[in-house]
């Protein structure tokens, strides 16, 4: 699921150009731009993931689709 669709009404400042995307193991630093891209996975094979969820993003590039960033927690707009 793209992920404008779920900030795509959020009120971001158009400065913004950085996103912390906090994870249950790290904080990863992306642009605003790979966050507006990017994708939201919540189920695989129609199955909720569970397993390091609740969900993983991936970017629009396609770049990290064999390595997806797990256990999304919270996105930090800065």
């Amino acid at each position: 699921m793209p992920i404008y669709d779920f900030i795509g009404n959020a009120e971001i400042n158009e400065e913004t150009e950085s996103v912390q995307l906090e994870t249950s193991e790290e904080v990863i630093d992306i642009t605003i731009d790979q966050l507006n891209s990017g994708l939201l996975l919540f189920s695989i094979e129609g199955k909720q993931i569970k397993e390091n969820g609740p969900a993983y993003f991936l970017f629009g590039d396609g770049s990290n689709q064999e390595a997806p960033i797990k256990g999304l927690k919270v996105i930090h707009i800065l």
